[in-house]
């Protein structure tokens, strides 16, 4: 990470004394507020998430977003962010100790643990935990992950067979049989891969709206389509990585 990320402050030089003291003071009301904000914001994650326990299963397609919307007053998009920070924390309790901005973002599906590890010692060694010195780490981290080749599977091993037919002649070893294509099977493109590409095509249409007519309007429209695509390609390769 760069010096100018990990010791970049305000240059109060730019401004005059009374100006300084003023924001200084501000500023400290600022962080004051936000750590009573983060843990807020931890306690409505621990609700969405128990919500999303009970609304998300199999048959109640559109259910959680509705009562998100309807009953809490937030966007899917701010109860998934919260939702994604208080189950992180459980495993990084670190994440409390941030700023909210800074959670979400370290909390996203897509962020490895290790990259918030990585993060903390950041902060140990003094760097300050600002959203550029998160969004470094993290892009850091996906760099190295794309450049890592990928391991093919090994194929599985075939046992030989010493077996011969009634003229003496050797048998072919038995082929393992072919597993039956499951419409859940995130590798043959199930139900969620479907949603996904659903929600995309969405979101294709309403932005090709936006340069028609109602600009405003479609654009939302066009976020929250996008967004779910979004939640549905995390939760397919979620899904994937298990079974394989």
């Amino acid at each position: 990470m760069g010096k100018e990320i990990a010791t970049a402050t305000f240059d109060y030089k730019q401004v005059d004394d009374d100006t300084r003291r003023k924001l200084i003071c501000l500023s400290g009301q600022v962080k004051r507020h936000e750590k009573d904000f983060v843990a807020a914001g931890m306690e409505i994650g621990e609700a969405i998430s128990e919500a999303h326990k009970l609304l998300a299963g199999n048959g109640r397609d559109g259910m959680f977003k509705q009562w998100v919307e309807l009953e809490t007053g937030l966007s899917r998009s701010s109860a998934y962010e919260w939702k994604n920070a208080y189950e992180r924390a459980k495993k990084c309790p670190v994440l409390d100790t941030y700023s909210s901005s800074v959670a979400c973002l370290l909390a996203a599906p897509t962020v490895p643990d290790e990259a918030i590890k990585d993060f903390a010692k950041q902060i140990d060694k003094g760097v300050k935990p600002t959203v550029a010195a998160a969004k470094a780490t993290i892009e850091r981290f996906r760099d190295v992950e794309s450049k890592q080749p990928t391991k093919p599977k090994p194929s599985p091993p075939t046992e030989a067979s010493d077996n011969t037919d009634t003229h003496g002649t050797p048998v072919p070893p038995r082929q393992p049989a072919q597993q039956p294509k499951s419409d859940d099977d995130p590798i043959n493109g199930g139900k969620l891969f479907a949603k996904c590409l659903e929600h995309i095509r969405l979101a294709l249409l309403c932005m090709e709206d936006l340069k028609k007519i109602h600009p405003s309007n479609k654009f939302e429209s066009a976020l929250n389509s996008l967004d779910l695509a979004n939640q549905d390609i995390c939760e397919w390769k979620r899904s994937a990585k298990t079974r394989r």
